[in-house]
């Protein structure tokens, strides 16, 4: 038991990071990429390899701003897939998650009524309830 506990000690460290870019192609036009990151991990006897995705959006403003089109591609380059490895005295383990997270959506969103932002239209006259 003296020497499993060697085998399993670990210092490490990690991290993850998000970048998202958001950028309007024209007035009726929106596009936004993000990218998602993960270092790779020692682990006690082993390593977690790094991860990576990218995602893109796509928002096409509609009938006069009332509707939008919205298509959305989620892990664009088929990242890698969770590899774990364990390199131990008496055993080797490799595991492998294949997740299939690539995807695409299009949607459509209307919005009903007025809208615009202010509140003058609410009952009581304005924000402060002023008739």
């Amino acid at each position: 038991a003296g020497n499993l506990a060697s085998e399993l000690s670990n210092d490490a460290i990690g991290f993850r990071t998000r970048l998202s870019l958001t950028a309007r192609l024209s007035p009726d036009l929106q596009l936004q990429v993000s990218q998602r990151y993960r270092s790779p991990m020692n682990i006690p006897g082993g390593r977690i390899a790094a991860e990576h995705r990218t995602d893109l959006a796509l928002q096409q403003k509609v009938l006069g701003g009332k509707g939008s089109l919205n298509l959305r591609a989620r892990d664009l380059f088929g990242a890698p897939n969770e590899l774990i490895e364990r390199d131990l005295e008496r055993y080797y383990q490799e595991f492998f998650q294949e997740r299939n997270s690539r995807s695409v959506q299009l949607s459509f969103r209307y919005n009903f009524g007025q809208g615009g932002g202010n509140n003058s239209g609410n009952r009581g006259g304005g924000r402060r309830g002023r008739r």
